[in-house]
Parts: C-alpha cells; structure tokens; sequence
C-alpha cells in the first residue's frame, strides 16, 4: 500500500488545483517564519530577459498590457505581445475568454521559467506537506518528483556536514544566507544511481565538505529527488559541533512559505514537501536553475482584465529584429 501524508496545498503553491491538509510541529524555531526574499518586478516583456538566472531561483511578478498572439487551452498557455517583445505564460487561462487580437492586462505572481516538459512543476505538485525531518515518505510509485525545501537553523556555530541519500537521483543544494539565489549544489547523487535508505557513504559525492555555519541564522535549504521504478525514498542527514550524524529534524527547519499570514504558520517547523506524478525526464536539470530566460513562463496566481480589442504593433514600434506576430512564433516545446 502507498501512503501519501495528508497535506494541504498551501495558499500560493498551487494553481487550478483543490486543496488538502497539513502536518505540523512547533518546537525550538517557534517564532521565525521562513519569508521569500524581494522578488523583481516587470513591467514589459524585455525586461523579462533582462533578468539574471538567479532571479529566477525566487521567481518575479509582473505586470503587462499587451495584445494576445496565441491562446492553447490544452496546455494553459497564452502569448501576450507588448511593443518590446512578447512572453508565452503558462497559467489558468481557463478562467478568462481569451482570444487572440484582445488588449489585455495581465498582473502575476511568482513567474518562473516553463518546463515544457513538465509543466505542473513548480506550481502544480500533486501534493504537499510540512514533514517533522528531513526525509520525505518512501515508495509513493514510479516516475515522480520530491522536492523538499526550507530553511535551516543550527543550534551552535562550527563546521557541519550534510549527507544525501535517494533512489533515485538527487541533489542537495544549500544557500550562504537566507536568499535561494545564493544557493549552490553541496551533495548528490548522479543520474540513474541509488543508494538503500539512510545509506550515506557508498558515493563520495553524498558527503558534502564541511560548510561553516552560524547559530541563530538561517540558512536556505533544498533537496530535489526524482523516482524511475521499484523503491523510491529521500533523507538528508547532518552532522556537527556536539551533534552526532542523524537526519535534520524539525527543530533546526522552518518550512518555506509565501509570508507569515499562510496557514497559521506562526511557529510551524518542519520542512516543505512537495511530491508531482509522472515525471518520466530522469533528468534534474530541467527543473533546477539557474538559467536564463528563453521564451515562456510558468506563473502562480494571475489576474487578466480584457480591455478591448487591438491591433498587433506596426514592425517600427518593436523591438528590432522582432516582427508582428512574434508572439506566435515563439518555440515552446
């Protein structure tokens, strides 16, 4: 039998989706609150590409007036062109009667690059939960995705290390400070390895170097896992000043949320677990960044307001190099 945690998709973390339940502990963090660091805004479609890859590790809101070029309802997607470019979003657009040649303005949260591939990550996880330590529920099925994320606290100064343990690819990525931009890769396991559960040493790449850590701070933190066939499980384990190696509990996590007003998350701990299905890739790199932006977006809340009817921009008025019509053109996989 498989067991899923009863979860509830917290407010923000899934678009076009119905809600389940939470998990949660209080304990020694009881009192911060992991919060998204400043996210950039835009305005117009270049800007979107002015952004570097790290800002897309937190994500962007927007705001654009603009003309639609193209309207997919089976993949939720619509092209909106503006006179700087155009930008394909990914997002409930079933819940507007867009047509193409409408003068829309479209304001939205927390876009992040498209996955073609793979379009319900990050926005749409099949399910979630805020979990007691670090080590998400084992055997949920074949071909998924594990996310785990949070913020870390350690409780005295001194040098930790981390261990990985999946089945079966996985990488463990964790921030100088509380900035996922300022995140880097410190253990994982490769491409179609595993390893049995809680085994931390039959890689040398899921023991990271020993990483310098201050009490009272928190640390932004993240494991990723995906599962082909047969078992299938995730832990992460530390060890440090007067601290023994053992899987990181919920008394050194704060889960990652939006802002302190989500789910009465007033001294929650734990860490965020966020599980998609059929993810068939095998691959991690399509849903881990940075990387620049290319041509749509994936977005967490939207709102559109129709504004009328318009016509596309003449070929001076655009970006050069861009003609009318851009927006239909654009390679999304």
């Amino acid at each position: 039998m498989r067991f899923v945690p009863q979860s509830i998709l917290l407010p923000g973390l899934l678009a076009c989706a119905t809600a389940h339940a939470v998990e949660t502990e209080s304990g020694s963090n009881s009192g911060w609150l992991a919060q998204v660091p400043p996210r950039p805004f835009v305005t117009n479609a270049a800007q979107f590409r002015a952004l570097s890859g790290s800002d897309w590790l937190v994500g962007c809101n927007f705001k654009l007036t603009g003309v639609v070029t193209l309207v997919d309802t089976n993949r939720d997607l619509a092209v909106v062109e503006d006179r700087t470019g155009a930008v394909a979003l990914h997002m409930c657009i079933r819940d507007w009667p867009l047509r193409i040649g409408q003068l829309v303005s479209v304001e939205g949260t927390n876009a992040v690059q498209y996955v073609p591939s793979f379009p319900s990550f990050p926005h749409r996880p099949s399910s979630n939960a805020i979990l007691k330590r670090f080590e998400a529920p084992a055997d949920l099925g074949e071909y998924y995705l594990t996310r785990m994320r949070g913020y870390l606290c350690p409780p005295e100064n001194g040098e930790y290390t981390f261990w990985i343990a999946s089945d079966n690819s996985s990488e463990l990525w964790l921030s100088t400070d509380n900035d996922p931009r300022n995140k880097r890769k410190i253990a994982s396991l490769a491409r179609y390895s595993w390893v049995d559960p809680r085994e931390w040493s039959r890689y040398p790449s899921q023991r990271s170097e020993p990483v310098f850590l201050k009490a009272g701070e928190r640390y932004y933190i993240e494991a990723i896992h995906d599962q082909a066939t047969l078992a299938g499980h995730l832990a992460i384990a530390w060890a440090g000043p007067s601290l023994p190696q053992s899987i990181i509990d919920h008394r050194h996590l704060t889960p990652w949320v939006e802002n302190a007003g989500q789910a009465g998350c007033d001294g929650t701990t734990g860490i965020l677990w966020e599980y998609w299905t059929n993810f068939t890739a095998g691959n991690l790199e399509i849903v881990t960044w940075p990387r620049p932006f290319e041509a749509a977006l994936s977005v967490e809340t939207a709102e559109v307001k129709i504004l009328g009817s318009a016509q596309l921009a003449r070929a001076e008025e655009t970006v050069a190099g861009q003609k009318p019509g851009f927006g239909r053109q654009l390679s999304l996989g």
